[in-house]
């Protein structure tokens, strides 16, 4: 379920596959001419109060009442919180102490934080999870992959920590990367999209500097989702010409432009 992938050359270049079942939460795709996101609407605040006091701001902040969970803005700021099977370390609390994964997420995309600000945060408190039940899928561990557009990559894992990446390209799956899993064997490499990984990560390195759009929209048609756990947005984003090109449904065969202002 879902891959995300960077690449830095000649462009700069984000992309994203959302893989995930119909029925696993209300999402919208949201567009402006700052933004492109997948969006969940944030939950009422009122459903806080009862899980404890006082209810840290970074817990309940939003902007038009949803959360972007995946996405890129016109700074070329990208984000993909993708699930992180079989992850059990923090789980989701409310403390002083602690920053929402989501929080750190939609922040970034919606231009609040720097890549910066966003280390910052993950280094000063302890990243927490998603609460159970806000998506119907399995093992509700989350992790993401962020970058920006002077060169940096960023990985945020709950409870394994952050780690900035030097190299010109990187991909995430779902499987913790900062510290693999105690069953990540070959009998289990399809349930976490080792699969996808490897080959999304071949493609990379195999690439030269001049890595493209329609580049990254291959590489997403490539490890694309069918059937239940089906791709359902696909994006590509390019420094150059500040602009997202993007495909619903794995139709690959229908790609739209969204362009920045």
């Amino acid at each position: 379920m879902c891959t995300a992938f960077v690449r830095y050359g000649k462009d700069y270049i984000c992309g994203f596959n959302m893989d995930i079942n119909v029925e696993a939460m209300n999402w919208e795709l949201l567009m402006d001419e700052n933004r492109f996101a997948v969006a969940l609407p944030m939950a009422n605040p009122a459903d806080f109060m009862a899980m404890g006091t006082p209810i840290p701001p970074e817990y309940t902040d939003s902007e038009g009442g949803v959360l972007r969970i995946h996405g890129v803005n016109r700074n070329g700021r990208f984000a993909g919180q993708l699930n992180n099977m079989r992850f059990a370390k923090a789980a989701f609390q409310i403390g002083g102490d602690c920053v929402p994964l989501y929080h750190l997420v939609d922040g970034f995309i919606r231009g609040k934080y720097a890549l910066q600000e966003v280390e910052g945060l993950a280094r000063e408190k302890r990243v927490v999870n998603l609460p159970a039940g806000v998506v119907g899928i399995p093992d509700m561990g989350m992790h993401a992959l962020m970058s920006d557009g002077e060169g940096h990559i960023l990985v945020v894992e709950p409870g394994n920590g952050i780690a900035a990446l030097s190299e010109r390209y990187a991909v995430m799956t779902n499987f913790a990367v900062l510290e693999l899993p105690g069953d990540f064997t070959p009998e289990n490499f399809g349930y976490y999209g080792k699969d996808r990984y490897d080959t999304a990560l071949s493609i990379l390195r195999e690439s030269d500097d001049d890595f493209s759009v329609r580049d990254g929209l291959r590489l997403l048609d490539t490890v694309k989702q069918t059937g239940r756990w089906g791709t359902r947005v696909s994006f590509v984003y390019s420094w150059n010409e500040n602009a997202v090109y993007y495909a619903t449904e794995h139709d690959f065969a229908n790609i739209r432009v969204h362009r920045f202002a």
